[in-house]
């Protein structure tokens, strides 16, 4: 969620009532504009909760079409939108692509950087013009958060994969430079039955361009076994050596966890009832700078003392050899 006042902009919804249950409890009656990054049911389901409860003002709500998606969850959020249309309640547009920039109140700009106009026109199930299938990931939007003259202050990535990201590289490499880097794709694989390697090389390449000094992975725990650790292990053998958190705890750095949360923010999270978050809700605080609470000594303290196998504080491991790998660059 992007703020500036009264003014509100929400990029994806998430895979349950999280988001509406947190405009409950920080008094957001209503949004202006709801981007969908692409149509998997964890960053889409949010919405059509908050629709379906009548509670939120929503203006418009923008989306690439994708007709491979036959899940009830994207059938049910396309219809709900067509019919709150058809009644004047809410715009829902259909094209999401590069170029297009959004104003969040005075001081803030959403800039879309991908999907590129070619693959928005060829769409999920097609191939573009090197011969390379398309998937939903393929044609994520990746949008980049601009306050006033600042460039760069966070890149939201969506479920970018490996071809999206090279046409987003081939098309806006000059724009991709960023404080704050919301990994894709939660951290999980760059695309389906991606070897350690190759993910390790995506996860290289995004940094190199980004250069972002944190990067957050939005994850839940012990769905998918996110991030990974060939991932994490690439950051931070990265020479831009960025701060790195995820919003709870990853069952690679915890078996068993109860999390007090002394370190977290007094705003709504998922994982703070069930005790298993680890940095839960982050909040760039852009009149102080864009710097991620709760990132910070207090933050490292809790990682050292309820996780110290964490996979941001090990010893850097290799890829395993049987991909080819030899090493992480």
């Amino acid at each position: 969620m992007v703020r500036d006042g009264s003014a509100v902009t929400l990029v994806d919804a998430g895979p349950s009532a999280a988001i509406l249950e947190f405009c409950r409890r920080h008094g957001v009656k209503s949004i202006d504009r709801v981007i969908l990054t692409h149509a998997d049911a964890d960053h889409i389901k949010g919405l059509v909760l908050l629709l379906s409860s009548g509670e939120i003002k929503v203006g418009e709500v923008l989306l690439n079409s994708d007709a491979q998606k036959g899940s009830k969850d994207w059938s049910a959020l396309v219809w709900e939108l067509d019919h709150l249309e058809r009644d004047g309640h809410v715009q829902m547009i259909v094209g999401v692509r590069e170029g297009e920039s959004f104003p969040v109140g005075t001081s803030i700009h959403l800039r879309v950087l991908a999907p590129r106009r070619g693959l928005v026109a060829i769409g999920p199930g097609g191939r573009d013009n090197e011969g390379r299938l398309l998937h939903a990931n393929t044609l994520s939007a990746v949008l980049r958060v601009d306050v006033e003259s600042r460039l760069g202050t966070a890149l939201l990535t969506g479920d970018l994969d490996e071809v999206g990201l090279q046409h987003l590289i081939d098309t806006r490499a000059a724009d991709l430079k960023a404080d704050v880097l919301v990994f894709p794709h939660h951290g999980g694989n760059a695309k389906p039955s991606a070897t350690p390697a190759l993910n390790s090389e995506y996860t290289n390449t995004l940094l190199d361009h980004v250069h972002p000094r944190s990067v957050i992975f939005s994850i839940g725990r012990g769905r998918h076994n996110t991030p990974r650790p060939e991932i994490l292990a690439a950051i931070r053998s990265h020479g831009s050596a960025p701060r790195v958190a995820c919003t709870q705890m990853s069952v690679h750095c915890a078996v068993n966890v109860t999390i007090q949360g002394n370190h977290l923010l007094p705003v709504f999270s998922v994982g703070r009832e069930r005790k298993i978050c680890c940095a839960g809700t982050v909040i760039l605080d852009l009149d102080k700078g864009g710097d991620p609470s709760p990132l910070g000594t207090p933050y490292d303290a809790f990682r050292r003392e309820a996780a110290p196998t964490a996979l941001c504080r090990l010893p850097i491991p290799m890829p395993p050899a049987d991909d080819g790998a030899s090493g992480v660059n």
